[in-house]
């Protein structure tokens, strides 16, 4: 990801990684290689423009990035902007760009693509008048979840352990258990794909597999053999779930990651996702204690020696 400022702030991406790292309380490596990977280039509209900011673009791409910047003076530059004079605003900034988040609150950042160069990976962001003295971290956390989501992986909060050739998948909010679960597996000998968040996907071949996304950027390898949703108890047991259930439950943990702020067609397609692999692998509620005797139950389960 390239990231393009204004000079008023001077902003660097080295800068915007350090305050990344600060939010994401000390795992700054995985976000700076999600950076360094996304192959977006991203463009802060603030006002007046960094004597470097012009790149390769088209004509028609510099003439709309002029223009853009006129608008924020125009509409977003004033200390005390009405709703109905930043709704204005908006209303021309859609000529230049299409929305790739909710607007509805005409809060935070407003996040665009760019209409003119449409085979690029181009957007840029309408900074408030206040993001001017502080850096668009939501915004581009925001924009590195639409990559993935725009190249067809489904994020998920929840660990990943590769047990007996099967990739299990273990999720719940924050204090269910997934890291007790991913140390207890290690312990065992076996593989943690990641601690927190996976990318799913459905390969060629019509089964499910996920990649580390939280953590660690490690492929996996075995195909998704199970979901359970993590509750913490004084012994062990093991509860088969509805499909629509497991499509509930891993809807809302997706929405932990990827956040509300996406359009109303793009949540619609995660559903959709969403219920297709709740129909394609079996769910549970996994009640634990904190040791590793709940394997027996899921290698029960599904007949593994």
């Amino acid at each position: 990801m390239i990231i393009k400022g204004f000079s008023q702030l001077a902003i660097d991406q080295r800068n915007l990684l350090l305050k990344i790292a600060i939010k994401h309380q000390g795992f700054p490596q995985p976000i700076q290689q999600k950076i360094a990977a996304c192959p977006y280039e991203v463009l802060l509209i603030g006002g007046v423009p960094h004597k470097n900011f012009y790149g390769d673009f088209s004509d028609e791409s510099l003439i709309a990035i002029n223009k853009l910047h006129q608008l924020w003076n125009e509409y977003w530059g004033q200390a005390l902007t009405a709703p109905d004079l930043i709704q204005e605003g908006i209303t021309k900034v859609n000529m230049f760009g299409e929305a790739v988040n909710r607007q509805a609150d005409l809060t935070g950042g407003f996040i665009y693509q760019l209409r003119t160069d449409p085979d690029k990976n181009i957007f840029f962001i309408m900074l408030q008048k206040f993001d001017r003295v502080k850096l668009p971290v939501n915004e581009i956390l925001f924009l590195l979840t639409h990559w993935k989501l725009e190249e067809g992986y489904l994020p998920l909060h929840c660990s990943g352990v590769i047990h007996k050739g099967g990739l299990y998948l273990f999720s719940g909010p924050s204090g269910a258990g997934k890291t007790t679960i991913s140390r207890l597996s290690a312990e065992l000998g076996d593989e943690v794909l990641d601690e927190d968040q996976v990318l799913i996907y459905l390969s060629s071949d019509g089964r499910y597999f996920a990649d580390a996304w939280g953590y660690s950027f490690k492929r996996g390898h075995v195909p998704i053999k199970a979901f359970f949703s993590l509750t913490k108890a004084n012994s062990n047991d093991l509860e088969a779930l509805s499909t629509s259930k497991t499509a509930q439950i891993i809807f809302e943990q997706t929405l932990t990651v990827i956040g509300k702020q996406h359009t109303h067609a793009r949540i619609k397609d995660v559903f959709q996702k969403v219920a297709q692999l709740a129909r394609a692998i079996p769910g549970y509620e996994l009640r634990f204690t904190k040791s590793a005797e709940f394997w027996k139950l899921i290698d029960e389960e599904f007949s593994v020696v």
